[in-house]
C-alpha cells in the first residue's frame, strides 16, 4: 500500500523520491540488522523503476 501513496509522488517530484528512496534503503538496513522482515526493498525497487522511466 506505501507504493500506491508514494507514486504519483515520485512522478510529479524527482528530488523528493530521491529522499525517499535513500530513505527507503537506510530504513531497510536497520529493519535487516534487527532481524525484522521489511517491505522496504520492493518500495525502493518501485520508486528507482519509476524515477528511471523519465
Amino acid at each position: 500500500m506505501d507504493w500506491y501513496a508514494a507514486e504519483p509522488i515520485v512522478a510529479a517530484d524527482p528530488a523528493w523520491a530521491a529522499e525517499a528512496l535513500a530513505a527507503c534503503k537506510i530504513a531497510a538496513k536497520r529493519m535487516e540488522l534487527s532481524g525484522r522482515r521489511t517491505l522496504f526493498p520492493k518500495v525502493s525497487e518501485f520508486i528507482a523503476r519509476r524515477m528511471a522511466e523519465k
